[in-house]
């Protein structure tokens, strides 16, 4: 686990030496992306925490219902992407990328995503959601450091796609998530 949060803030600060590291371990087969999960889970409190500081009322239900809705949110954008993204490996680049290689990748591109959703949760600040936009330039390093093997001709395009997919998807599930909820 420590070793995971080391290996986050290491993405956000020095993106390409993280990459570099990442496809080594891919090339010695000790790929792991487990304690992703408990990082999903580590920010609820700081929901919870957030929400208590925001809201004048101490209501469990209202504070569980947004974290839990913050970690869902989250678990399912990263298996959606996954999917996508091994869908768009498959058809657009003609590349054999596995469900648990996509998952791998996308856990770990979603690094700044998931400091921008924390950051939005302790402060209950939605413009901080402008750091999720660090994810192209994570997505960048991925490609020139030779993590995904892209062709060049298509590389910028490639990065544009990946990047909203990873951005986008926490953002649609969310809303998708809030208008369910209200219609009950």
């Amino acid at each position: 686990m420590i070793q995971t949060l080391k290996l986050y803030t290491q993405l956000l600060q020095k993106p390409q030496q993280a990459w570099l590291q990442l496809l080594t371990q891919k090339q010695q087969n000790q790929l792991s992306f487990t304690h992703v999960y408990w990082i999903m889970l580590l920010i609820m409190p700081f929901s919870i925490l957030g929400k208590l500081i925001d809201i004048a009322q101490f209501n469990w239900s209202i504070l569980l219902n947004d974290a839990l809705l913050t970690f869902i949110a989250l678990f399912s954008s990263l298996h959606i992407t996954a999917s996508l993204l091994k869908l768009y490996g498959e058809k657009a680049e003609h590349a054999t990328l596995s469900y648990s290689e996509a998952m791998f990748y996308t856990a770990h591109a979603s690094a700044a995503i998931y400091a921008a959703v924390w950051l939005v949760e302790i402060t209950q600040m939605p413009i901080l959601w402008g750091a999720a936009l660090y994810t192209v330039k994570i997505v960048l390093e991925s490609v020139q450091t030779g993590y995904l093997q892209i062709d060049e001709q298509r590389k910028y395009s490639v990065i544009w796609i990946i990047s909203l997919l990873l951005i986008g998807t926490p953002y649609v599930v969310t809303t998708l998530l809030e208008m369910m909820i209200k219609m009950e």
